[in-house]
């Protein structure tokens, strides 16, 4: 009865500056543990941290794609002009539009504190 599974594998070369290696070999001696155990679980978790990104962008990508199908129109092709003029029915144009125009739909800003406060 043969207890050890065979498991495709493959030799992966590649350059690490001399003083990572140093350190790495002085930690894995010291843990009793080889350079290929830590580099494998590093590259694993790697591969599971991103796989689980890719799976939420995908969900995102999936919930934002169902909300333009049931609006009938892409949210992100719209404009902020675009999206004034459907939340807004008619906005008012002026004959000769000025600086201050651009400030038309910013609310005034309230003072905190009343002038009598400072007397």
């Amino acid at each position: 009865m043969n207890l050890t599974t065979s498991i495709d594998t493959s030799i992966i070369n590649f350059n690490c500056p001399n003083h990572l290696k140093l350190h790495l070999d002085r930690l894995v001696r010291f843990k009793g543990i080889s350079r290929t155990s830590v580099l494998l679980k590093l590259i694993e978790d790697y591969v599971r941290s991103e796989e689980s990104k890719l799976e939420q962008d995908s969900r995102i990508h999936q919930l934002m794609s169902q909300l333009e199908t049931k609006y009938h129109q892409s949210i992100l092709k719209l404009s902020q002009k675009d999206i004034r003029t459907t939340s807004d029915p008619q906005p008012k144009k002026k004959p000769n539009p000025s600086w201050e125009d651009s400030y038309e739909y910013d609310e005034p800003i309230q003072p905190i504190f009343s002038s009598d406060f400072y007397r």
